[in-house]
């Protein structure tokens, strides 16, 4: 069932604020995922202070506009994608790096850091 605009619209807000807050961000396609590997990838991400938005590209770019974040072409990424935020500056690169070794499903395509992106090639 497709989201409403008030549904869509909350998710930009989340989007936003964990954008503006965070200290570290990393975009990632989690496609292909089982039910049980999303969730293992979600525990350990809340174990380590990361929170984990996934959310289309559309809304994704809409939040980074929002949030002043410009210079990330999200139409570049690849399969559905899961937005990890950190406090930390390391802790949502290492999540996910340590999570792909282990499945190659998950494939990082960059990050954000010091208020710029970094892509991942």
């Amino acid at each position: 069932m497709p989201k409403t605009k008030q549904q869509k619209q909350v998710t930009v807000e989340s989007l936003v604020a964990g954008l503006k807050t965070a200290k570290g961000v990393v975009f990632a396609n989690f496609q292909g995922l089982t039910v049980a590997q999303t969730e293992t990838l979600r525990k350990e991400a809340r174990k380590a202070g990361v929170t984990v938005l996934a959310a289309k590209k559309t809304l994704i770019k809409r939040a980074l506009d929002q949030a002043g974040l410009n210079g990330v072409d999200t139409a570049s990424f690849q399969g559905g994608v899961a937005t990890f935020v950190g406090q930390d500056e390391i802790a949502s690169a290492k999540v996910v790096a340590t999570f792909a070794k282990k499945n190659e499903i998950v494939k990082i395509f960059g990050g954000i850091m010091d208020g710029k992106f970094v892509d991942a090639g």
